[in-house]
C-alpha cells in the first residue's frame, strides 16, 4: 500500500502568503482606481476707457528781464507762485504752471510721470536756449480719477536765465504720461 503524503496547509506558508498578497493587491487596485472628476473655472475682464490727456494751459513764465548774473525762476505747481533766485526781474505777463486734464475710467487709480528731466527752451529765430528742469507736480504722482473719470493736475518747473540772455520768445516741450495702476 502506498501512502500519500499529506500536505497540511501550515506546511506551505509561502504559498499562502503569495495568494494573500495577490488578493490584497487586487483589492487595493480596485479601491485606488480614481473616479472621473470635473470642476468649472471662471473668467473675468475689466474694460477701461483709454486715458486722454489735454494740456489746458502752457507753463508760462511771463516776461523776465535778465540780471547781471545768472538767475532762476521757479513756478510752484500748487498755486502758481514764483521764487526768483538771483537778480532777474519779473516784468509782468501771465505766469502760470502747466495745467492738464485727464479723462479715463471713473474712480480708477492712475500714476502721473513727467518723463523729461530737462528741456532747452529755444529762442524763436535764434540758436540761444534756456534750460527748464526740476519739474514738480501739484501733489502725489498716484491719484484717483473722480466719479466722472476726470482729474486735473498742474506741473511747475525751474527756468535758468543767463545774465546775458538774448531777448526774444523762448519755447520748448516736455512730456507728461498718465498710466493706470
Amino acid at each position: 500500500m502506498t501512502r500519500k503524503a499529506f500536505n497540511h496547509p501550515a506546511s506551505r506558508p509561502l504559498e499562502h502568503l503569495q495568494k494573500g498578497l495577490a488578493i490584497a493587491t487586487v483589492a487595493f487596485c480596485i479601491a485606488a482606481t480614481p473616479a472621473a472628476a470635473q470642476e468649472t473655472g471662471t473668467s473675468e475682464v475689466q474694460i477701461r476707457r483709454a486715458i486722454v490727456i489735454e494740456n489746458n494751459q502752457a507753463m508760462d513764465f511771463g516776461r523776465i528781464i535778465p540780471g547781471d548774473d545768472s538767475s532762476s525762476v521757479r513756478i510752484m505747481p500748487e498755486n502758481g507762485n514764483t521764487i526768483v533766485n538771483g537778480n532777474a526781474i519779473l516784468a509782468g505777463g501771465t505766469i502760470s504752471p502747466a495745467q492738464f486734464t485727464v479723462r479715463g475710467t471713473a474712480e480708477e487709480r492712475v500714476q502721473i510721470t513727467v518723463r523729461t528731466r530737462r528741456v532747452d527752451l529755444a529762442r524763436a529765430g535764434g540758436s540761444e536756449v534756456m534750460p527748464l528742469s526740476s519739474f514738480r507736480l501739484d501733489g502725489n504722482r498716484g491719484r484717483v480719477l473722480d466719479q466722472n473719470g476726470e482729474m486735473t493736475f498742474a506741473v511747475g518747473g525751474l527756468l535758468r536765465i543767463a545774465g546775458d540772455q538774448a531777448a526774444g520768445v523762448y519755447s520748448g516741450t516736455f512730456t507728461v504720461t498718465v498710466d493706470y495702476l
